[in-house]
């Protein structure tokens, strides 16, 4: 009968340290859409603001120009 011995701790550790990574990745992702939909609301209510702004600006001087 004849046999082999291999060492597979390397290989056991870096699919170990892979899967934490695979891990850390997923949950920055997630933080990173996160963060993108609400710099999309941001920017949405910030062009909301001004253009609420600018009409409220602009009626009152067209009645004093008038």
């Amino acid at each position: 009968m004849a046999g082999s011995l291999t060492d597979i701790t390397t290989r056991k550790r870096t699919e170990a340290a892979l899967k934490q990574n695979t891990a850390e990745l997923r949950l920055a992702n997630r933080t990173l859409s996160i963060a993108e939909a609400e710099a999309r609301n941001a920017v949405v209510e910030r062009d909301q603001f001004l253009a609420m702004l600018s009409h409220e600006l602009r009626n009152p001087l067209a009645a004093i120009q008038n």
